[in-house]
């Protein structure tokens, strides 16, 4: 067989004693126990040249897929860095997969000490002393249930969101309740005119004020420990379904496909806008560097701004969440899926998957401690997802364990 080391075979070797024959006996053929096939050395050297060049649409899935390190096995990273020269060596070099004597031109590869008694390369050794790194698994079922009955099926409003005081607004009709994840006491912080109902609600940072969206395009900025109203702002000529703070700047979408930035620290508030989505804005939420803005719409877009980025979800974008501890967010979608997208940023590649809402997931709020999301929709549920892993300076605010979300109801 090519390849195969060469051998005396038993008919080949002559007796200790024979008669006389007439006919002369067979040259010997001397042979090692080296002898290679002509051909062998080809072969191996196009073997090895095929793991170094770069993959084509041909290659077996095992040499062309590269997965990341993070899923690999220990074994796996070090016969990679074996075999395929993983180990990005300072000087290009050429490494044979089978070689019988040292290769004193791979100066610049990542070889082993002549002094060394370790048959794998100064690389693979550092790789098998540093410890694996478990990847992160995300819970794909909510851990709590809190029913909230009559809150609206409308995919275009934003009527949850969780203060950094641990207390939930949640706005059913034309009222704004509070829930106090601590205590689980409800209130009813206001109520608007039966014609101009609750649209979106959104916390400032430090959980004080609260700013309510109404149907007729009016934002409202609510004093919560006082339950008196501040201020009204326009700007808007229909309904504002989203919010979100930045510092004392509010930010809020509408119908109208404007995104309206307002200074409530001034009398008369200076004003931007953006314009860049073609339909309705649903989603709104400024990163916690406050740097970026991401807001969906009803266009199917996902936009980031400065600079300007647009991912298609493939499905209505609900709402979004910017984690605290990892460059990540959150979106939840209607049709079809009805699902809770993990987006990875900048790259925007989605990591993760939630399901178990039967209708739209039309709202969307992440805990104070940075862990844990809230969604709801319109069967009439809130889940709660644990998707991040804690941030170092997170507060202890208790165990949510404790509580009986699922016997609780809002209003």
């Amino acid at each position: 067989a090519e390849g195969a080391l060469a051998t005396e075979s038993p008919t080949d070797r002559q007796p200790l004693s024979s008669s006389p024959s007439s006919s002369p006996p067979k040259k010997k053929t001397q042979c090692g126990d080296r002898n290679l096939a002509d051909d062998f050395e080809k072969h191996a050297a196009l073997l090895a040249a095929a793991a170094l060049s770069p993959t084509s649409p041909t290659s077996p899935p095992q040499l062309s897929s590269s997965p990341g390190k993070e899923s690999m096995s220990p074994y796996e990273l070090v016969l990679r860095s074996e075999l395929l020269g993983e180990t990005k060596p300072t000087k290009s070099c050429r490494r044979r997969l089978f070689q019988y004597k040292p290769d004193g031109d791979a100066v610049g590869c990542a070889t082993t000490p002549a002094t060394s008694e370790s048959p794998i390369s100064k690389r693979s050794q550092e790789l098998l002393r540093t410890p694996p790194k478990t990847p992160r698994k995300i819970a794909t079922s909510p851990f709590r249930v809190l029913e909230v009955p009559a809150i609206r099926d409308d995919f275009y409003l934003n009527l949850v969101h969780w203060s950094s005081q641990n207390i939930l607004a949640v706005g059913l009709g034309n009222c704004v309740y509070l829930w106090n994840a601590g205590t689980g006491q409800v209130t009813n912080l206001c109520e608007l005119a039966p014609s101009d109902p609750v649209t979106s609600v959104n916390w400032n940072a430090r959980g004080t004020h609260l700013a309510v969206g109404t149907n007729k395009g009016v934002v409202q900025q609510w004093d919560v420990a006082k339950r008196t109203k501040i201020r009204e702002f326009g700007g808007h000529v229909s309904r504002i379904g989203a919010l979100s703070w930045r510092d004392s700047v509010v930010t809020s979408g509408s119908r109208d496909r404007l995104i309206i930035n307002r200074d409530v620290r001034e009398r008369s508030p200076h004003t931007s806008k953006l314009i860049g989505h073609r339909q309705e804005v649903c989603g709104l939420q400024w990163s916690p560097d406050h740097q970026f803005l991401a807001s969906g719409g009803n266009d199917n877009r996902l936009l980031i701004w400065d600079p300007v980025q647009a991912v298609d979800t493939g499905s209505q974008v609900c709402n979004l969440v910017w984690s605290v501890s990892v460059n990540e967010l959150v979106s939840t979608h209607g049709y079809s899926q009805n699902q809770v997208a993990v987006w990875s940023y900048p790259t925007m590649t989605q990591i993760a998957t939630l399901t178990g809402h039967a209708t739209r997931v039309l709202y969307l709020s992440m805990s104070p401690d940075g862990q844990t999301i809230v969604t709801g929709a319109g069967d009439e549920t809130l889940r709660f997802w644990n998707v991040f892993p804690p941030t170092r300076t997170a507060a202890t605010l208790g165990d949510f364990g404790s509580l009986s979300f699922g016997s609780m109801q809002i209003r």
